[in-house]
């Protein structure tokens, strides 16, 4: 926390401006560690969510890589998975450097997965009906593709919304 120096009152260490009487605090000095702090609310510190972020990047980066190696060395070249490798490498460079089109385009892709996923869900439910245990695999699997697109919509929309701080 910091005090304002106008008012006296109390601001969380984020604060740019005092809420009580509008005065500029960005001058007041910082206690050790304040960049830990959560920003506007948010659950987790700023270091561990932009390590998420750049997990996230490195991993479309490493699967276009993967895809970029297979699609090359196959003895058949197969130029669908050779573009899909790129395209992939292209996007977690996109990430990486910040890009909002980049930014956006991975958002959409999440929401289509996440359609992909109820859709699948639907679908795998009834599956129990015919295969049973197996059934349950395909559930968990749809559940699995829904949290991870979610959480990469969530951390794209945290980190801009820290990233314009």
């Amino acid at each position: 926390m910091i005090t304002c120096p106008n008012c006296k009152n109390s601001l969380p260490d984020w604060a740019t401006s005092c809420q009580f009487c509008n005065a500029d605090v960005r001058g007041i000095p910082r206690p050790k560690g304040s960049d830990d702090v959560p920003r506007h609310g948010g659950k987790l510190p700023d270091k561990t969510l932009w390590t998420i972020y750049y997990v996230l990047c490195a991993f479309w980066i490493v699967n276009g890589g993967a895809n970029l190696i297979l699609a090359l060395t196959s003895k058949q070249p197969n130029y669908i998975s050779l573009a899909f490798g790129v395209f992939q490498l292209l996007v977690g460079l996109g990430l990486v450097l910040k890009l909002e089109i980049v930014r956006g385009i991975v958002n959409v892709l999440s929401f289509l997965s996440i359609l992909q996923g109820l859709l699948g869900l639907i679908g795998s439910l009834m599956s129990i009906l015919a295969f049973g245990a197996l059934g349950l695999i395909f559930v968990l699997v749809n559940i699995i593709t829904i949290v991870i697109a979610g959480a990469t919509v969530w951390i794209i929309g945290e980190t801009q919304t820290r990233a314009n701080l």
